[in-house]
């Protein structure tokens, strides 16, 4: 992860394991342009970690992170 500062206790690792391989996606309602990817991070007591991202063919931009508490697998 390239020129990625993070802040606030997040791991790379984890940040780059809900990019790669989330356990659900959602279209960002703002931009269709980009993705929310989220993953359970067992190591932060189950919480689920949201990734915004845009992905090209050869990479991907993370534009923001978040722990979400309110999020949600749609059915």
């Amino acid at each position: 992860m390239r020129g990625f500062a993070c802040r606030s206790g997040t791991s790379t690792t984890w940040i780059e394991s809900a990019a790669r391989n989330p356990d659900w996606t959602e279209p960002e309602p703002k931009d269709r342009a980009l993705q929310r990817r989220f993953k359970s991070v067992p190591e932060a007591q189950g919480r689920i970690l949201r990734v915004v991202c845009a992905e090209t063919e050869t990479t991907i931009r993370i534009i923001s992170v978040m722990f979400d508490r309110n999020a949600r697998r749609k059915s």
